[in-house]
Order: structure tokens, then sequence, then C-alpha cells
């Protein structure tokens, strides 16, 4: 279960990455909550 949840931790910080560099406005909250995600682990 823990070796999935990295694995699903891994997939949407991925995706966090991408809508930063696909839509720049909205850079500020895709931030937030890379740091809720980060701090989370």
């Amino acid at each position: 279960m823990e070796k999935k949840t990295a694995e699903a931790y891994s997939i949407y910080e991925e995706i966090l990455v991408r809508l930063q560099r696909d839509y720049p406005y909205g850079k500020k909250w895709i931030r937030k909550i890379m740091d809720q995600l980060t701090s989370a682990l």
C-alpha cells in the first residue's frame, strides 16, 4: 500500500508540474497545492 501511495504522489506531482508549465497564470495556486502535497509526505 505504501508503494502505491508514493507512486500516486509522484504522478500527482507530475500533473502539477505540467499544469504550471501549461497554465503559468495559475502558478500561485498550483505552487500552493504542491506545498501542501510535500508537507503531507
